[in-house]
């Protein structure tokens, strides 16, 4: 099977009603990140253990101080709280996090609690040499979990490059280049802390695998066949401007 270049991936889930509680007075949430034994349409299937590792090194009862995120829709800027819980089980990847007390926070969680934002996503790093060619899909056996994402439908995707509308290659890979040195000045003269590091690091991870994208003559495909593909017009003009 053919490799797509990419180095970070996001995996929608095809399955709504992926939450399975909210305590809307504690501020509680409990969901379904990622399912194993499921053959989506980039014919990866994620198995059991594949988020093993991570949990261990980054997960909440982990001793690193850049614990795996918590975000809305993939968006760095956009933290939602906190993972309190994450663990495998024989189905899939399911956790349990406490919403953050900011705006957002607050207004994800009414959207959780009314059924709006049902779905789930998560954003990983690949690591080739733990996946397997099969004869009709990709075995991976293990990733490195960089976040999870709660959102109202699946629609990301490994870069589909043919949706950035109006815009050519150039002019992306022009506006990657000004993000990434911003990112990098704020970088130099900043003191943050360590979960803020934790975000710019998935944000130039994100860059990088778009940026390689554009660069290849084949870019990925969108994760879910019925979906509309990523408008990275959209996107460029909300997060990198």
């Amino acid at each position: 099977m053919q490799k797509i270049l990419a180095v970070f991936k996001f995996k929608d889930l095809d399955q709504d009603l992926t939450l399975k509680d909210v305590d809307a007075e504690k501020g509680m949430v409990k969901g379904v990140l990622s399912k194993f034994g499921v053959i989506d349409s980039d014919g990866d299937m994620l198995m059991p253990g594949a988020y093993k590792k991570s949990i261990q090194e980054r997960g909440p009862q982990s001793t690193s101080t850049r614990k795996i995120a918590y975000l809305r829709a993939h968006d760095t800027n956009a933290p939602v709280g906190k993972f309190t819980e994450l663990y495998e089980t024989a189905e899939g990847l399911e956790y349990v996090a406490k919403m953050s007390e900011t705006h957002l926070g607050k207004d994800t969680l009414t959207l959780m609690k009314e059924g709006i934002m049902n779905n789930h996503s998560v954003g990983y790093m690949r690591i080739f040499d733990k996946e397997v060619d099969k004869k009709d899909y990709n075995e991976v056996r293990e990733v490195k979990l960089m976040e999870g994402s709660v959102l109202m439908f699946g629609a990301n995707a490994e870069t589909p490059v043919t949706a950035a509308k109006g815009l050519s290659k150039e002019s992306l890979l022009e506006k990657i280049n000004s993000r990434m040195d911003r990112l990098i000045r704020v970088i130099r003269k900043g003191e943050f802390l360590d979960e803020t590091y934790q975000l710019l690091e998935i944000e130039l991870e994100q860059i990088k695998t778009l940026q390689l994208a554009l660069l290849s003559e084949k870019p990925g495909k969108t994760t879910l066949e019925n979906d509309e593909p990523l408008d990275l017009v959209q996107v460029f003009n909300s997060n990198f401007n």
